[in-house]
This record gives C-alpha cells, structure tokens and sequence, in this order.
C-alpha cells in the first residue's frame, strides 16, 4: 500500500511539473513573439495602409470571438510590408500576412480562410504543444538577421514562416485546417474558399517549378492539389455540416474586398523599401542614415554630410581596396598624426577600422571600412568632442543597401478593372511589364492554368 501510495505522489509531482514546464515555455514563447512584433514595427516592417488595417482587424477579431479562445486578452493582425507569398503566427497572439499573399486572393473568404488558419495554431497551442528546442530556437532566433548581412528583416520573417511551418508538421497543419474552417464556417463564409485559396498557391508552386523559378508558396506541406487531397476534402465536408445563421452568411458580392486591394503594390520597389531619414548612393550601392538637421551632397571626389547648425562635416571618400590589407592597416598607412579611441568595426557583414586622429591644431573622426571598394570617412566639428557620437554614429550606420533598396523602375500595383468586349487574357497581360505576364495574370485572378474571363467581369491588372 506504501508503494502505491508513493507511486500516486510522484505520478501528481510528474503531472505538476509538466504543467509548470508547459506553463513557462508557454510564457517565455509569448514573450518572445511580443519582442519580435516590437522588432518588426521599430523596423518598419509593416505595410501602413489605416483603412486596410483595420479591414484585417475587423475580419481577425471576428474570428477569434467564434473560436471561443480566452488564453490571450487580444490578438494582434499585421501586413507585413513584403512582396513574397507568406502568412504565419508567432507566439502571443500575432498573426501576420504578406503583403504580397494578398495581390493572389480573390474574396474576403479566402483571406479568412488565410487569418484563420493562422488563428488556429494559437488557439491549438501548436507553439508549445510538444516543443522542441529545435522550434523554440527557430521562434527565438527570428530577426537576427536585421543587424546582419543584408540588413533584411523581411529575410527572416520569410525564413521563420517556412521553418516554423515546416516544424509544425502535417498533422497540425490539418487541425490548422480545420479549426480555421470552423470559425470561417461560423461568420457565413464559404468554407470551400480554403480550398480555392491554397489551389491558388500551389498552381503559383507549379509554375514556378516549371518556370525553373525557386518555388516559394505558403501552407507547402501538400505533396498533390488541395482539390484531390482526401484529408483536406474530408475536413471541409465536416465543417460544411456546421450550423450557420443564415443572416451572418456572406455573399463576396456585397463585400468590401476590392476597395481594400486596389492599386495594392505588387512585389518590392525600392521607394517602398527606403526609408526617409536615409541617405542612399544608388551608383556605389551603399546608404547611411543621417541625423536630423544634416543635409547631403556629391562632388567628383567626395559624399559629404553636413549639418550647418554644428559646424560638422563627414566625407565619405574611396579608393580601390587591396583585398590583402586589412582596415586597420589601411587608416594607419594613411594617417599622419597621433591616433586614440581606436575601435574595430564590424557591421552588416563589412570589416572596418575607426580611430580619432590629433596633430596639434585639429582632431578628426576617421574610419576605413571595406566594401567593393575602402571607403574612407574624414570627421571634422567644431567642437568634436560634442559632434564626435554623432559622426561616429553616421559612419556606424554605413551598410550595403538590399536588393529591395535598389531602383528598378516604376512601382507597380494590382488595379481591378472591367473586362471589355473581346479582350482575353492575354491581351489584358501585353500591357504589363512583368515578366511572364500572362501566366501571372491568371494566377492573380484565380484562372489558371486555362479559361477566359467574361465581358464585363472584374479582373486584375499589374501595371504603373
């Protein structure tokens, strides 16, 4: 009898521990996602658009009230301002979508059958559910690279979208599913809009491989078409059965879907990736950010930063780079007087070196950091004890700029139009300059591989 007695006590101490492990990682996952959304939004990472948010936040919130979840007081929706096809949950309740997803939905049904999927892997706690320190590491390592390499937030959130949603697995992928199209189901929307949404990506997976392209779709866990996988039937059948009013049921008609998506930016120019208080040398392929007050300009020979009001200058100069000189041997080649404050630098991927240097009538802020080129950097202040953080700060903040950065042509943006008589797709597609218009053009409007639309239908265009 002891011995059992003693077996039920560390049976509950077994039980207990679980619930606290379970409870902390819990906690510590929602921390992180809270710190990764601060991350995001101090990055401006987001697609600003008031009216469009709070679309998102209408439909969201909606879906969340049916869900019947309570473990989060309120849920956080976000576009992310990025041109590839994604959408993923973080830990805490933040849901977030692609702005690029959207150019390829055609109904509000669709994008909530997007948000409730996402929805769902909170509310079925697939974060925690059995996690391991492989999944809590990918969650706590999300947005490392926006102080690395390219500098590319949007990098991480794409790799974190597919890790993460590849770490969850089939099965929870499919209780995602299913719980999603419940709370779709719920607030009068067609549950087959799941199906229409995720065939639409995985045509966009196959074109891509066809196209020699590297494919890159969202949910990418089914091998065959949504509309023959025998599961996914199966689960949108079931939901079918559920109960709805009829007076919450929703006819895309009516709806306010294409007001919020038109002229929505498609893919990533660089006005939309640039940020105001940054100055970028599109010939070089560098930027650095500048202080309010300072103003800039380019000479044959020299980029030159000022702010009038300190009396402080910075030139940013270069010269071909020896690739077998480091940059602390090129600042010291090239200087002549008595160096301190000596610092190494090591900075979005690039090496550098950074001292101040002193002869006896003027002390300059000088630094070296290698690119293609070196580049040299010359301080000069009035008073550089005061203006020395800045200049330092300036120089610190030197970095390649990112692909997304570089000027590419006109922006362009997904436009509804009217079909007129006699127009096919084809014809619609010439006038886009976009590569591959054609096939594109049906993916974004939900008829590919084959069909035409009909005289007087809406249809989406890519154009400037």
């Amino acid at each position: 009898m002891a011995f059992s007695e003693n077996k039920s006590v560390l049976s509950i101490i077994s039980v207990m521990a679980l619930a606290v492990f379970s409870i902390n990682v819990e906690s510590g996952l929602k921390e992180i996602g809270k710190e990764k959304f601060e991350e995001m939004e101090k990055n401006g990472l987001f697609y600003e658009d008031p009216e469009l948010q709070r679309y998102l936040d209408k439909i969201g919130n909606k879906l969340v009230a049916s869900s019947g979840y309570k473990r989060i007081e309120s849920f956080t929706f976000r576009i992310v301002d990025d041109g590839t096809i994604n959408a993923f949950a973080m830990p805490g309740g933040y849901i977030y979508v692609n702005r690029g997803l959207l150019n390829y939905l055609n109904s509000e049904a669709e994008l909530a059958g997007i948000v409730g999927h996402e929805i769902a892997h909170v509310t079925a706690n697939h974060h925690s559910e059995g996690t391991t320190s492989n999944l809590i590491q990918k969650i706590a390592s999300f947005g490392t690279l926006i102080l690395t390499g390219s500098g590319d937030l949007a990098s991480a959130a794409q790799m974190y979208g597919a890790e993460v949603g590849a770490s969850f697995g089939r099965n929870r992928e499919l209780e995602a599913d299913r719980l999603g199209a419940n709370y779709i189901a719920k607030n009068g929307y067609d549950v087959e809009a799941i199906i229409d949404a995720l065939s639409t990506m995985k045509y966009l997976e196959m074109h891509q491989r066809l196209s020699g392209n590297k494919p890159a779709s969202y949910h990418g866990l089914y091998a065959s078409h949504p509309r023959s996988d025998r599961r996914l039937k199966e689960i949108i059948k079931s939901v079918k059965r559920v109960e709805t009013d009829e007076a919450l049921l929703i006819n895309d008609v009516t709806t306010d879907f294409r007001k919020y998506m038109q002229e929505l930016p498609w893919g990533d120019h660089a006005s939309s990736k640039r940020k105001d208080q940054r100055y970028y040398h599109n010939s070089l392929g560098f930027t650095i950010e500048l202080p309010d007050g300072w103003s800039i300009s380019e000479t044959s020979g020299a980029v030159i930063a000022e702010s009038v009001k300190d009396g402080a200058v910075l030139r940013i100069m270069l010269r071909k780079r020896d690739v077998l000189i480091k940059p602390e041997e090129t600042l010291k080649k090239l200087s002549t007087g008595k160096l301190s404050s000596e610092e190494s630098l090591q900075q979005f991927g690039l090496q550098g070196y950074t001292a101040l240097i002193s002869d006896k009538h003027l002390t300059k802020r000088i630094a070296v950091i290698d690119q293609n080129y070196s580049y040299l950097f010359e301080g000069t202040a009035t008073d550089i004890k005061k203006n020395d953080p800045t200049l330092l700060k300036i120089i610190k903040s030197f970095r390649s700029m990112t692909e997304a950065e570089q000027i590419t042509g006109p922006p362009l943006y997904v436009r509804y139009i009217r079909v007129p008589r006699g127009q096919t797709v084809g014809s619609l597609a010439a006038k886009s300059p976009i590569p591959e218009a054609e096939a594109t053009h049906r993916l974004i409007n939900g008829i590919y591989p084959r069909g035409e639309p009909r005289t007087g239908d809406w249809f989406k265009v890519i154009r400037p």
